[in-house]
C-alpha cells in the first residue's frame, strides 16, 4: 500500500520550501493560509501496493453544521498525467511518476487551487461528475451568500423553501440541515441584510472548523458579502 515516505517524495518540492503548504495525515498536503475554503493535494491509495492516484481538493467551510473530511471535500477533481511518454496510471514503480506528479501539481492543480481558495472562484464551480460530494441547492444558496450574489440566493430560496415547506426530517439527517439552512437565513435573506447573514456564516464556519485539524491553520476573514 501507499506509505508516507512515497507520497513525502512528491509532497517535498512544495511542504518543505514553500510556507504556504502543510503536509497534513492521511497523505493530504493542505494550502494554507485556509480562509473559508480549505484547499489542497490528496494521494489516493488503492489495493494494488503500486498504484496511487492524486487529486485536488477543495472544502467549503461555511456551510450550517458541515465537518467533512478535509481529504474528502465538497469538490475533489482527479489528476491526470500529461507526459506523453508516461502511461496513464500513476505507479510508484515508473521512475517517472514522482517527476510527473509534482508537474501536474505545479502547473494544473495549483492555478486551479488559487481560484478554488476563494469565495468567488469556488463559487463559478458547477455540479458535475467531478464532484464526490454532490451539492444541493441548499448549499449552493449558502454559497451565492457568501459571494453576496443575494438575488441568486433568494431565487434557490423560494424554490426550495416551497418544496420543502411543512415536511419533516430525521434529526441530523442532510435534508434536516439544508431545512435549517433555510430557515436560518430566510429573514435576513428576504431583508437583505448583510452583517445579519455574515454573522450566521462567520458563526457556521467557526463551528465547523474549531477542534480539527485545520483550526491551526484557519484565518477567520471577511467574506466577500461584507465588502
Amino acid at each position: 500500500m501507499t506509505n508516507a515516505r512515497q507520497v513525502r517524495e512528491i509532497f517535498k518540492p512544495f511542504a518543505r520550501r514553500d510556507e504556504n503548504w502543510k503536509e497534513m495525515r492521511l497523505r493530504f498536503l493542505l494550502r494554507m493560509p485556509v480562509r473559508h475554503i480549505s484547499c489542497g493535494i490528496f494521494i489516493e491509495r488503492s489495493s494494488n501496493p503500486d498504484s496511487f492516484w492524486p487529486s485536488l481538493v477543495a472544502n467549503a467551510l461555511f456551510y450550517s453544521n458541515f465537518r467533512n473530511e478535509i481529504r474528502i471535500g465538497t469538490y475533489s477533481e482527479p489528476l491526470s498525467r500529461t507526459s506523453p511518454s508516461s502511461t496513464a496510471c500513476w505507479l510508484w514503480s515508473d521512475p517517472t511518476a514522482i517527476c510527473d506528479a509534482i508537474d501536474v501539481i505545479t502547473t494544473y492543480a495549483l492555478p486551479k487551487l488559487s481560484l478554488y481558495g476563494t469565495i468567488e472562484g469556488y463559487s463559478s464551480l458547477l455540479d458535475g461528475s467531478q464532484r464526490f460530494y454532490s451539492e444541493p441547492l441548499e448549499d449552493r444558496m449558502i454559497v451565492y451568500i457568501a459571494a453576496g450574489n443575494l438575488d441568486a440566493a433568494r431565487t434557490i430560496w423560494h424554490h426550495q423553501q416551497s418544496r420543502r415547506a411543512g415536511k419533516l426530517f430525521p434529526p441530523g439527517s442532510r435534508a434536516h440541515r439544508w431545512q435549517m439552512q433555510l430557515a436560518t437565513v430566510a429573514e435576513p435573506l428576504t431583508a437583505g441584510d448583510r452583517p445579519a447573514l455574515a454573522k450566521i456564516l462567520h458563526d457556521w464556519e467557526a463551528a465547523n472548523v474549531r477542534g480539527t485539524e485545520l483550526e491551526p491553520y484557519w484565518e477567520p476573514t471577511p467574506f466577500p458579502l461584507e465588502r
